[in-house]
């Protein structure tokens, strides 16, 4: 995360004031969600251990032939259990939703770095995945070409 962080102080003097603002933005939203998830990753850490020690002290306080009616502390180590499942599948829902949220603001930011390509949008990862070879290929010709350009004159 540092890299990119000195990427967009680098860069973003290669553009007009207004410009260098909206690219150093577009990253800073990757930056943000990149934080959200390590966020999400160290609730989710902590929510399946909590889940895990209450499943093995539940696990521990069943008689050895599983017999028998819930005592007042295993109802309440299952309950408990309950609650704690749903902590962890919210962390779960909850990276899996900021990520998308990430990989979706790095398709604007790469489009609006190197701009955009005629009927190849970077709307969304999805569209970037589906994209990114022939976008390459396009911004790739077209640097080719101005360096040819420049080459002759």
């Amino acid at each position: 995360m540092e890299k990119l962080i000195g990427f967009v102080a680098a860069h973003r003097e290669c553009f007009k004031t207004e410009h260098g603002n909206i690219f150093a933005t577009s990253l800073s939203k990757v930056i943000r969600h990149w934080r959200f998830l390590e966020i999400i990753h160290r609730r989710h850490t902590e929510a399946s251990a909590a889940f895990a020690a209450n499943t093995q002290t539940l696990i521990r306080s069943v008689p050895p032939k599983g017999r028998g009616v819930f005592t007042p502390e295993q109802a309440e180590l299952y309950a408990a259990g309950d609650r704690l499942s749903t902590a962890v599948h919210l962390e779960v829902e909850s990276f899996y939703l900021f990520g998308k949220i990430l990989l979706d603001e790095s398709a604007h930011a790469i489009e609006y770095y190197f701009g955009s390509q005629r009927n190849l949008p970077l709307d969304s990862h999805d569209d970037l995945s589906k994209n990114l070879t022939r976008y390459a290929e396009a911004k790739a010709c077209k640097s080719l070409v101005a360096s040819r350009t420049s080459m002759r004159g």
